[in-house]
């Protein structure tokens, strides 16, 4: 865990509540930079900053270039008017640079760094890698208000890309998400040419949960808490409204307060099998340094269930829970929710996982909890269901309602995460 700078800083780094997951949406697709162009984002962040930095990340393997950046500190989520930053009062704010003359590379604070090196590379993945990170500099910034009646303060920033990189987008329902995103609503859109110098950019109609950078890191002017979230579709929030409105949204909204934000940082991504969200989630948790991990220990998505692929899905759990703990998180195990199509056999597995899960957690070794308990239907040895009032329709997903059940079972786990973490 990173060790707390001295004052006047305050508090442990956390992760800007970016829509629901760092990457707009489970449905996640590329669109390629091959001329000048400009992604406009908008962050929600549950705390007032001290000092911030922005996070890129890249999983392609090619190189990507970052020409300029620019960020203001707003009190609006101003989602309705462009990209025009102001104060919660409505008056202009003006741009600030972002600066890269650490190289990109993941430098801790208090090393704030004056330069003025304002463009950087974002170096493809290579082996095993998902994905690679850039951090720009720490900046401090001053105390913005809240939105008026509100408790959320906002970060607008513009990115310029240049030559032929790949940016981070989603087609997803823009009203639907920000109708359920309790004041979180972070979103973007992309624009052609260099809208970094003050020309205000034309926002365009259709699809614009754009993602650049991928997140925001700050220290908090007071103590609050990073959940990071490890799985597939289901933690992502695939099938809820906007596909994002997920179980780990909706519980962590729930537990965060003004004077201890509670901030997701989701790791979730559809189609995602154990092995890739294992490898995600080492790679998330050193570099956000979360004081929680909520670790699915299987997916659906593993293929055919059988006994030793599970013991291997199960393995890679353990695996990533003791990292989270040697990097000073606590460990939270989430259980499989059920599939309606699954084969007796395939069910049988499953139901072996979610009893090795609650042997564990009633003996005490880590903290977890039974999603069947949730959002299921019959006992063994029938095979459970989704409750139907919980399904979204495809037997696998739940919907909003399922969502807000499996975050009302988690939310009592992760109050005692937050207060061991």
């Amino acid at each position: 865990m990173m060790s707390l700078p001295a004052p006047p800083i305050t508090g442990r780094p956390f992760v800007a509540s970016l829509l629901q997951t760092r990457r707009a949406a489970s449905l996640g697709m590329f669109t390629r930079a091959t001329r000048p162009t400009t992604v406009c984002m908008t962050f929600a962040l549950e705390g007032d900053a001290d000092l911030l930095r922005l996070v890129y990340e890249n999983d392609s393997p090619e190189p990507c270039l970052i020409a300029r950046a620019v960020f203001a500190m707003v009190g609006e989520e101003n989602a309705s008017s462009g990209h025009v930053p102001a104060d919660s009062a409505g008056s202009p704010v003006a741009w600030r640079a972002v600066t890269f003359a650490n190289g990109g590379t993941d430098a801790p604070p208090p090393v704030v760094t004056a330069g003025d090196v304002g463009h950087v590379v974002l170096p493809g993945i290579r082996g095993s890698q998902l994905k690679s990170y850039t951090f720009s500099d720490w900046i401090r910034v001053p105390t913005v208000p809240p939105t008026r009646g509100g408790e959320m303060r906002y970060v607008q920033v513009r990115t310029l890309f240049e030559g032929p990189g790949r940016i981070m987008w989603a087609a997803g329902d823009r009203a639907a998400w920000v109708a359920a995103s309790r004041g979180r609503a972070a979103h973007g859109f992309v624009c052609n040419g260099d809208a970094t110098r003050g020309a205000e950019p034309v926002v365009p109609a259709g699809a614009d949960l754009f993602i650049a950078p991928a997140a925001i890191q700050y220290y908090g002017r007071v103590p609050g808490s990073t959940v990071l979230a490890v799985g597939d579709s289901i933690v992502s929030g695939y099938m809820t409204s906007g596909n994002l409105n997920g179980w780990a949204h909706q519980a962590c909204a729930a537990l965060s307060s003004a004077t201890f934000p509670v901030i997701l940082c989701n790791s979730g991504w559809a189609g995602q099998a154990s092995p890739e969200f294992y490898l995600r989630g080492l790679a998330d948790i050193e570099a956000f340094r979360p004081q929680v991990v909520t670790i699915n220990v299987m997916s659906t998505n593993d293929g055919l269930l059988t006994a030793p692929m599970l013991d291997i899905a199960w393995s890679r759990a353990m695996d990533l829970a003791q990292f989270a703990l040697m990097r000073g998180a606590v460990p939270v195990l989430v259980g499989p929710t059920p599939y309606n199509l699954l084969p007796p056999d395939a069910e049988r597995h499953r139901l072996s996982i979610v009893a090795r899960l609650n042997s564990v957690v009633e003996a005490g070794s880590l903290l977890g909890v039974d999603m069947d308990t949730a959002v299921a239907t019959g006992d063994p040895p029938a095979q459970r269901h989704w409750r139907p009032e919980f399904d979204c329709g495809d037997g696998l997903h739940p919907n909003d309602a399922g969502a807000a059940a499996m975050a009302r079972a988690i939310v009592p786990v992760l109050k005692r995460a937050l207060v061991l973490g």
